[in-house]
C-alpha cells in the first residue's frame, strides 16, 4: 500500500502496519480491535495453516479478531478491514489520535463504503452503481438513465 512516496505493508497474522524505508522494516502503526487472537500460536504452524483454519471455521477462532487487511492509507487515517466472529468488520484507525472506529461491513449500506481504490489528498475515492447512489445519499437528486452506470464519489473523514 503506497501512501505518496512511502510504501506500507501488513501481514495477516499480525496487527501491525509495517514502514519500508530503503532496505528496512520499520513497525508503524498497531491495530486494536476487540478479543484479538493470539498470533503467536499461528505462527509456528505458517499462512498455509491459518488460512486452512479460517475455511475450516476453526474453533479457536470463534468470537477472535484477526485478519487485518489494509485498504487505504492517507496522512490522516488508515481504512482496514479484519474478521470477528467469521464475519467482516471495517475500520479507521486515526494516525494522529492512535483511535479506531469498527463497523460491520453492512452497516453502512449496501456498498461497502470503506473500500476506496484510491486517496486523493486525503479524499477517499469509491465506485458506487448509480442504483445505490439514492440508498447512500438519500438527500441527492440524481438522474440517471442506466441504473448500472458507476459514480466516483468521494469522501473524507472527520477527525476523532
Amino acid at each position: 500500500m503506497r501512501n505518496q512516496s512511502q510504501l506500507f505493508f501488513n501481514d495477516i497474522l499480525s496487527d501491525t502496519v509495517y514502514r519500508i524505508q530503503n532496505d528496512t522494516i520499520i513497525p508503524q502503526y498497531c491495530f486494536t480491535y476487540p478479543n484479538p487472537m493470539n498470533y503467536a500460536y499461528f505462527l509456528k504452524d505458517g499462512h498455509e495453516e491459518f488460512v486452512k483454519s479460517c475455511i475450516e471455521k476453526d474453533a479457536r477462532l470463534r468470537n477472535k479478531s484477526f485478519g487485518a487487511t489494509v485498504k487505504a492509507i492517507s496522512d490522516k487515517f488508515i481504512i482496514y478491514s479484519f474478521n470477528s466472529n467469521f464475519k467482516k468488520h471495517n475500520g479507521i484507525y486515526s494516525i494522529a489520535s492512535g483511535n479506531n472506529r469498527v463497523f460491520e461491513s453492512h452497516s453502512l449500506g449496501n456498498i461497502d463504503m470503506l473500500d476506496p481504490f484510491f486517496v486523493d489528498d486525503n479524499k477517499f475515492v469509491v465506485v458506487v452503481p448509480m442504483y445505490l447512489v439514492k440508498d447512500i445519499l438519500p438527500d441527492v437528486d440524481v438522474r440517471f438513465t442506466d441504473p448500472e452506470q458507476p459514480m466516483l464519489l468521494k469522501y473524507s473523514i472527520r477527525d476523532f
